[in-house]
């Protein structure tokens, strides 16, 4: 197979495999490359050498870390890593600027590199399902994000530059731990959708009746008391609240 040099997309889901051979990365023509639902724990570093690969497939294996290497992808725009036993991403996802989708869910996440705010071109990130406490900082720096789904993590507070995200439209950060939700008077304006449902919350802030895009809100599972959830109904009288 290595000598298949002219081999644009290769598919291998759905097998009982466990090793990636290091000639995989002779195939550099390689535009998609599907290898989820195998037994993979580790990938070769010539896996680095599929530079111009534009979706990667590793969803559903064994994977318990990967290789620095994949910062070569830097033509990728999606890339699938949910359901496997990462507890971290190398910094060099940073390099992947051309991405626009990125899954990671389902995994064993405790901290998002700091290098992931240079994903400025990403507009859809899952990383429900890990063990996440907090965001990066530079979570921020994703301005062309629309949907962010942290639901299912060990969230307890959220960092203020997630106040930045101006296109978000769809923010799920059900069944996590927050006690309180930062200051963020005049942002997230674009927001449609917010889960905030099974946390520890039990006041909400003002600036979330300002929210006047917003059409669906969900605080079931908080300790709210009945004066903000009458509050949450005279702030936001025209969007579906479920308490």
């Amino acid at each position: 197979m290595s000598s298949l040099q002219s081999l644009r997309q290769l598919i291998l889901a759905d097998n009982k495999l466990t090793i990636l051979p290091e000639w995989i990365g002779q195939l550099t023509l390689l535009t998609k490359l599907n290898i989820s639902k195998n037994n993979f724990t580790l990938l070769p570093d010539s896996i680095g050498n599929l530079k111009q690969l534009t979706q990667l497939y590793l969803g559903s294996n064994q994977l318990i870390e990967l290789p620095d290497s994949i910062g070569e992808f830097t033509h990728l725009t999606y890339f699938s890593i949910y359901k496997n036993q990462l507890t971290q991403l190398p910094e060099s996802i940073g390099k992947l600027t051309e991405l626009t989708e990125l899954n990671i869910s389902n995994n064993e996440l405790t901290c998002l590199p700091e290098s992931i705010g240079s994903l400025k071109s990403l507009n859809y990130l899952n990383i429900s399902k890990n063990q996440l406490t907090t965001f990066p900082e530079s979570i921020g720096n994703l301005t062309y994000l629309w949907h962010l789904n942290a639901s299912e993590n060990n969230l307890t507070i959220l960092p203020e530059s997630i106040g930045q995200l101006k296109r978000l439209k769809g923010l799920d950060l059900s069944k996590n731990k927050l006690t309180v939700l930062p200051n963020l008077p005049g942002m997230l304006k674009g927001l449609k959708k917010l889960d905030l449902s099974d946390n520890q919350l039990t006041e909400l802030p003002a600036w979330l009746g300002k929210q006047k895009r917003l059409t669906d809100l969900d605080v079931s599972g908080n300790p709210l008391s009945v004066a903000m959830q009458q509050q949450l109904k005279t702030w936001l009288p025209k969007c579906k609240i479920t308490f």
